[in-house]
């Protein structure tokens, strides 16, 4: 539980044609089918890869103080991600948000500008 802890608050990161991608859900098939249904639009690739949803690795009930604890959750990790790619590819800019969806807060990151 730890060590997948630490691979969440710091995350590593990979380039595969020219798109920087979360290494732990890296799936060569899967990103060929995407950048062939895509046409190869990174900007598009990373936004559907490069999702996190937080209430996958910390499941709990919905209510109001577990809604705020996972959207806090997501905040704190969205930065460790924003620092850990900065550090990664330093001469590149990432934009990294957390969304809200149905799914609940939701992180989400790819390259600005290029």
């Amino acid at each position: 539980m730890w060590l997948a802890f630490a691979h969440l608050v710091h995350p590593e990161f990979i380039e595969v044609d020219g798109c920087i991608l979360w290494e732990r859900k890296y799936n060569q098939e899967r990103f060929e089918e995407w950048s062939h249904q895509l046409e190869g639009d990174v900007y598009a690739l990373e936004n559907i890869l490069n999702r996190f949803v937080v209430a996958d690795a910390v499941p709990c009930e919905e209510t109001p103080e577990n809604d705020s604890a996972l959207a806090d959750i997501a905040a704190a990790l969205a930065g460790s991600w924003e620092h850990a790619l900065t550090r990664t590819f330093p001469d590149r800019t990432f934009e990294v948000d957390v969304l809200s969806t149905d799914d609940g807060p939701t992180i989400v990151f790819h390259q600005v500008g290029g």
